[in-house]
């Protein structure tokens, strides 16, 4: 019983030092995606889907043709350059998943030449991957 208890501390206290290396979990993703917590919760296709923003380029969205999978990112500003912290919305569906977050903010760890942004919310592990388009 004594050797139980002792396995199972190890293992707790194991569990709750887990953390997620962003290098790991978002800056591999090479698709507009979100992740929640080391879990993908919703990945782009852009053979079968669309890709739309506004004006102010705040509000991005990505669906599939047949509208069974979407993600809506609603930003408070326009995202800029790596290091810059922005407030974001997330709504999601897939088959799988759906989920909706408000009012998180996510610091820009990298971006791309053909407009990617890796986003990350560190306090609540999620990756985002957006790309800004004209």
């Amino acid at each position: 019983m004594k050797k139980l208890m002792i396995l199972l501390l190890a293992a707790l206290s194991l569990t709750a030092c887990l953390g997620y290396d962003i290098n790991e979990v978002l800056l591999v993703r090479n698709d507009v995606s979100l992740t929640v917590k080391g879990k993908p919760q919703y990945a782009f296709l852009s053979a079968y889907g669309q890709m739309t923003t506004n004006a102010e380029r705040t509000l991005y969205r990505y669906m599939s043709d047949d509208l069974r999978s979407w993600m809506e990112v609603k930003c408070q500003s326009r995202p800029g350059g790596v290091g810059e912290n922005i407030i974001a919305d997330i709504k999601w569906k897939t088959t799988t998943s759906s989920g909706e977050v408000n009012s998180l903010e996510f610091e820009i760890k990298q971006t791309d030449s053909s407009g990617m942004m890796w986003l990350w919310n560190n306090s609540n592990n999620i990756g985002l991957v957006i790309r800004d388009f004209e």
